[in-house]
């Protein structure tokens, strides 16, 4: 099976002018759901990283919060493996998150990791179709097959292929 089409330089043109962005467009959404058959995934997950400060790693309730929004897991989940057992960062006497963690940095990637971890069971990853036009290339993006399978997607992102950024939220996990 072929994980690419081709189109006409009409269709390109039209799939060009969205390059970069996520479109609602009739005409580029249908061409991805008549496209479903050439997809594959690329490796990476779509996840929207919430905001992420230092404050936020002065409080484990806050820490707390931002995992809640991140993933729906508790700071306990992401914890390293040398912390003693009846640590209890919900006592007045915890010492806070950023001793733990060190940086943000590392924070991140703990809570990042753990969210792979879960994504990996429930979850295929983004996928996409590579549609080619002469010489030309883009990308349509599927961040989420569950819509596309129930069609409930009404809207497609069209990629260059250097789109697949973690600033844009994709991640290897």
């Amino acid at each position: 099976m072929d994980t690419f089409i081709e189109i006409d330089d009409e269709m390109f043109s039209l799939l060009e002018s969205y390059a970069g962005t996520e479109t609602y467009d009739d005409r580029v959404v249908q061409l991805a759901g008549e496209s479903m058959g050439s997809y594959d995934f690329t490796g990476l997950f779509y996840v929207e990283v919430p905001p992420l400060m230092e404050a936020t790693l002065k409080s484990w309730d806050d820490v707390d919060a931002w995992l809640d929004e991140l993933g729906g897991f508790l700071s306990e989940d992401i914890l390293p493996e040398n912390i003693p057992e009846d640590f209890d960062p919900y006592t007045e006497s915890a010492i806070p998150p950023i001793s733990i963690f060190g940086s943000l940095k590392s924070f991140k990637e703990s809570a990042l990791n753990k969210l792979g971890e879960r994504l990996k069971q429930d979850k295929a990853g983004v996928a996409c179709v590579e549609v080619r036009n002469n010489e030309q290339t883009l990308y349509l993006v599927y961040d989420d097959l569950d819509f596309w399978a129930f069609d409930f997607n009404d809207r497609v992102k069209v990629f260059r292929g250097d789109e697949f950024t973690e600033e844009n939220g994709y991640y290897d996990l």
